[in-house]
């Protein structure tokens, strides 16, 4: 038996939805939610959640265990009916009519072992409406994609937990979806795979894809996404682009060429200023006229500046401190 982790468009495993439509529509946007809710019984998976995924966006959801992520996601992709609110993709409410243009990575996808990837994504394939030559192109696409192409032909059952995940994210890219949504698409890779990940997402962003991706790993998202809600106890607690979410830290990092002693004592005589190498200068909350006087000096003493970062608050400091620390 196939398991229905595999995103089979059919109508069976599928829920519609089918909302009132309220107010006017971002015509950027490509997943609109709006107040959504979810109860079961007296608990409440969601509680009131609204968001707006824009086009060509790569979307991180974060949030700790039980926040609501995946009640989220299975919502949006027709899989349970909502208890309140609305949503819609692509300016439709009704789920059947756009799930053809979506790719799903479940966060624990299974799958027929005897099958080798190959078979399996052919297999998956028929079911997303693809036949024939190009069907045959796109599994060869997107297994080279994810670095299987080599164990194309090798059972499922033999491949690492690593390997499994990266079938699971061609699967999801079969049939070249506009929306891609990826429940922690780097669960069980080692660092290699982590990279391919990401070279991944850099191929979506350059393809203008939009991507929603809800994961734990906070260097990743950071590096990877362009906007990023912060969900807690079923509702959203930061919202908007990681420029609104991390301002400036105050820190500004020079990165330097040779530096002899006799300058080196010069620069540290700059209170603000803090050597961390023998090339790396940090400027701890410099006004204007003092970055100002060190740039004159290195420049006045022909010190080579190689690059010059403004320091912004990282993730995980944004993310703790919206959810308090909270694990579960």
């Amino acid at each position: 038996m196939i398991h229905q982790s595999l995103f089979l468009l059919t109508r069976s495993q599928m829920v519609e939805i089918d909302f009132p439509i309220k107010g006017e529509r971002s015509m950027s946007a490509v997943v609109e939610v709006e107040d959504l809710t979810k109860r079961y019984g007296s608990v409440r998976a969601l509680n009131g959640i609204s968001l707006t995924v824009n086009g060509g966006a790569v979307f991180g959801l974060l949030g700790p265990n039980g926040a609501g992520k995946t009640t989220l996601l299975r919502i949006l992709l027709g899989f349970i009916l909502p208890s309140g609110g609305q949503v819609s993709l692509w300016g439709d409410r009704h789920v059947g009519r756009v799930r053809r243009r979506i790719g799903y990575l479940p966060e624990l996808p299974q799958y027929h072992l005897l099958f080798s990837a190959e078979e399996y994504l052919s297999f998956s394939g028929h079911f997303s409406g693809l036949g024939g030559r190009h069907l045959r192109q796109r599994v060869d696409f997107v297994l080279e994609l994810v670095r299987l192409d080599e164990f194309r032909k090798r059972r499922l059952r033999e491949y690492s937990k690593g390997m499994l995940q990266r079938v699971g994210i061609a699967q999801a890219l079969l049939p070249d979806p506009e929306l891609l949504i990826l429940d922690e698409p780097a669960g069980g890779l080692d660092p290699v795979g982590q990279k391919d990940v990401r070279d991944v997402l850099d191929f979506l962003k350059a393809e203008n894809k939009t991507v929603l991706l809800s994961s734990h790993n906070l260097t990743e998202v950071e590096r990877a996404c362009t906007q990023v809600a912060i969900v807690d106890r079923g509702v959203v607690v930061r919202d908007g682009s990681l420029d609104d979410l991390l301002p400036d830290s105050g820190s500004v990092q020079l990165e330097v060429g040779p530096i002899n002693p006799e300058q080196r004592a010069a620069i540290a005589r700059f209170g603000f200023a803090r050597l961390t190498s023998d090339d790396c200068i940090v400027l701890e909350n410099a006004s204007p006229e003092d970055e100002g006087n060190v740039l004159r000096y290195l420049l006045d003493n022909k010190i080579r500046i190689l690059s010059l970062t403004r320091q912004r608050i990282s993730l995980e400091w944004a993310y703790l401190e919206a959810t308090k620390g909270r694990v579960v």
